[in-house]
């Protein structure tokens, strides 16, 4: 019997047979949907860029641990081909991983103060650099980009 915490998507949908993967599935809201996905049924596959917490998850509550760095492509090459070789298919794709962009003290404290010349605008764009933006979007935008675009010869609506 399912927990009350978790959704219960019996009613309307089935998961059985499904293969899922869910990126960044090591923690937080990564875990709780792959929870919930095997919890109705489907084989979850969770990927993190953390090698140690996929090992720990591997098989614990049903779930698949992979190690994938979502900003290379060779590394989710590897990790769709384990896929590939084990269940050749891939019905349900949930991009997850992400990282917060980079947090800057002038946004912490109520600022500027009024004997300042200074703005929170001109702090922000002299203290941030082009680096630190390029890692968030190679996370949260090239990532589930190159996820996707690579699996999707698993799904069948695609093959």
């Amino acid at each position: 019997m399912l927990s009350r915490s978790i959704l219960n998507a019996s009613k309307w949908a089935s998961l059985q047979g499904k293969v899922a993967v869910v990126t960044g599935g090591g923690a937080g809201i990564g875990m709780m949907i792959a929870k919930g996905l095997v919890a109705n049924g489907a084989k979850v596959y969770i990927t993190d860029i953390h090698a140690e917490v996929t090992k720990k998850v591997t098989h614990e509550n049903g779930l698949m641990g992979l190690h994938m760095d979502v900003t290379s492509k060779d590394s989710i090459a590897k990790a769709i081909k384990v896929i590939t070789e084990s269940d050749g298919k891939l019905d349900i794709l949930v991009n997850n991983a992400g990282v917060p962009g980079p947090a800057s003290p002038y946004l912490a404290v109520i600022f500027p103060h009024k004997d300042s010349d200074e703005t929170i605008s001109n702090l922000l764009f002299r203290d941030l650099d082009f680096k630190l933006w390029t890692d968030v979007f190679s996370v949260n935008t090239f990532g589930p980009f190159f996820v996707t675009a690579g699996s999707c010869c698993l799904h069948t609506k695609f093959c």
